[in-house]
């Protein structure tokens, strides 16, 4: 019977229907997040005995479904990348539903995802679409000369950057900004001593992120001191030449 199965997998590659709504549209993820990819039958066939099957890019074994036996009850077959990370929803599978849902998303998992539905063995039906995964990395805090906090974050599509301070309040004032060592840095101006994070806001998939928290002086206060300390020296100094040279 499994052998009739397999076959009926094969031969329908050519004889299926494409489910078409929505196929151009891109699922997207954040790397780590889970997420579901949606798979129906067009008559809301129920599915508990029938066959359904998840590829990555036609040929990755994503998850497989035949009559009650899958991946994750013993069948074999499925691809390293995907074990343990793929969970169906077996109590919808009665309303057709064929969903499955990718667990920690990876990077590497971006692709295009086929379902192949095959109720009742007599046509077969496919929905493909594409998985994005983004990455949302927390930016980077560092302290320069003269007032300045800078923020980085690697290069990340329209990404805003803010400078909080310890009260969760931007502060600080924007003085310059761009793109090096495939990154994106903001360097804001600093008025106050104090702790303050970098705020990074990607709107559409990372929405915000803060770096670790760091200490910031308002000024280079330690040369300052110095450079004071030196110049009372330099004043003695010039009086104790003038002293010697008056009569």
């Amino acid at each position: 019977m499994e052998l009739l199965l397999v076959l009926c997998l094969c031969i329908s590659t050519w004889t299926g229907n494409t489910l078409d709504d929505e196929n151009d549209v891109p699922r997207h993820a954040i790397e780590g997040s889970d997420v579901i990819l949606p798979c129906s039958s067009k008559k809301k066939d129920n599915l508990t005995h029938e066959v359904f099957d998840w590829k990555k890019n036609y040929d990755k074994e994503v998850f497989l479904y035949v009559k009650g036996k899958h991946y994750n009850n013993g069948k074999t077959g499925q691809d390293e990348d995907f074990k343990n990370r793929v969970d169906f929803f077996e109590d919808q599978l009665q309303f057709g539903n064929a969903s499955i849902r990718i667990k920690k998303t990876k990077l590497t998992d971006s692709g295009i995802y086929s379902c192949r539905l095959f109720p009742n063995l007599d046509q077969e039906q496919t929905f493909s679409f594409e998985l994005v995964v983004n990455v949302c990395p927390e930016p980077t805090f560092i302290t320069e000369k003269g007032r300045r906090v800078k923020c980085s974050v690697p290069v990340v599509s329209d990404v805003e950057m803010e400078l909080h301070n310890r009260a969760n309040k931007s502060v600080g004032q924007l003085v310059d900004n761009g793109t090096s060592h495939n990154s994106k840095y903001f360097m804001f101006s600093v008025t106050e001593d104090g702790y303050y994070r970098c705020l990074v806001k990607q709107k559409e998939y990372c929405h915000q992120i803060y770096s670790a928290e760091n200490f910031a002086e308002k000024s280079d206060t330690k040369n300052r001191a110095e450079g004071g300390k030196m110049i009372k020296l330099n004043l003695l100094l010039l009086l104790v030449v003038v002293g010697i040279l008056l009569p």
